[in-house]
């Protein structure tokens, strides 16, 4: 999930003085049950999905064609990259502007943290929108997103999910072990531990469905929707992949999960390069993002 600055700052200099305090061996026996039966869908999704590629082959070049045919123009990618680093400069200035931001407690920290918010991702995608709208292009022929295929395409998204966590368990496991030896601290990213501490109900309720909804949404559209196809036009397939799934896991600043969220980056843009449409790895993201809450206020609060 990436968070604004301002956001990331808050969580990190204003800690509630009621603070659940983040116990990370806390219900370990039910975090481990949790990934082993992920690890066993997952791996009987993979073979399931082995099995269907061998019977039928699919075939690669119509669709990787089609995606990179979604490519926007240099000119107007250019444009809405500039807007979007002007936006996010707004959200930092509004945030610093409000008084008693960064202070436990104060009640304009939730208007700080929404007005950053609606500078920085609500008005991104109403920036999308109106350059899609003003070059008379479809959610069809942007990112492949059908109405008719909804529900078969979040079906996709969950099956893809499940085959991807064999993976992520396993590069998260080596990655944390590897930290370990450089005596990396293994924290959580400030947002999932805003969601589950004790702030404001008003503003746990905006991260929440920030976390969940508006994030998978916006960054699917940014990294897999606009990204991928315009560097596969340009670098090919494979090296524009890696690049988007690397930026992805940079740009998040945090890093103990940095392989793991480039592993779920991954997975995200071949599902969307398998599928050609965003609304599975969109899928995908919300439940990532969910299933990580959930797990987390388990950690920290009990079953």
């Amino acid at each position: 999930m990436m968070l604004p600055l301002p956001v990331q700052r808050l969580a990190q200099v204003a800690p509630p003085a009621t603070a659940v305090e983040y116990n990370p061996l806390g219900n370990v026996e039910l975090l481990a049950w949790t990934y082993l039966a992920l690890l066993a869908l997952g791996a009987a999704v993979n073979l399931a999905l082995l099995v269907r590629i061998l019977l039928s082959p699919v075939r690669r070049g119509p669709l990787l064609q089609k995606i990179s045919h979604r490519a926007w123009p240099t000119e107007e990618l250019g444009k809405l990259l500039v807007l979007l680093l002007l936006l996010h400069a707004v959200g930092i200035v509004l945030f610093g502007i409000i008084p008693g931001t960064e202070e436990a407690g104060n009640p304009y920290e939730v208007i700080g943290v929404l007005m950053q918010s609606i500078a920085f991702q609500w008005a991104g995608l109403a920036l999308v929108f109106a350059s899609l709208y003003r070059r008379h292009i479809s959610w069809t022929q942007a990112f492949g997103v059908r109405a008719t295929q909804a529900m078969k395409d979040i079906g996709k998204g969950v099956l893809y999910y499940l085959a991807a966590m064999p993976f992520l368990i396993v590069a998260g496991l080596l990655w944390t072990i590897l930290l370990g030896f450089f005596d990396v601290e293994n924290g959580v990213q400030d947002i999932m531990m805003m969601v589950t501490d004790t702030y404001p109900p008003a503003i746990r309720v905006y991260l929440l469905i920030m976390a969940v909804a508006l994030a998978p949404f916006y960054e699917e559209i940014l990294f897999r929707g606009i990204a991928l196809p315009y560097l596969a036009a340009k670098i090919k397939t494979g090296p524009a992949l890696l690049v988007v799934s690397a930026l992805f896991a940079l740009i998040h600043f945090h890093l103990p999960s940095a392989v793991p969220l480039f592993i779920i980056a991954m997975a995200f843009g071949l599902a969307y390069l398998r599928t050609g449409s965003l609304l599975v790895p969109i899928t995908m993201h919300m439940i990532f993002n969910s299933v990580n809450l959930i797990l987390m206020f388990v950690v920290r609060n009990g079953p």
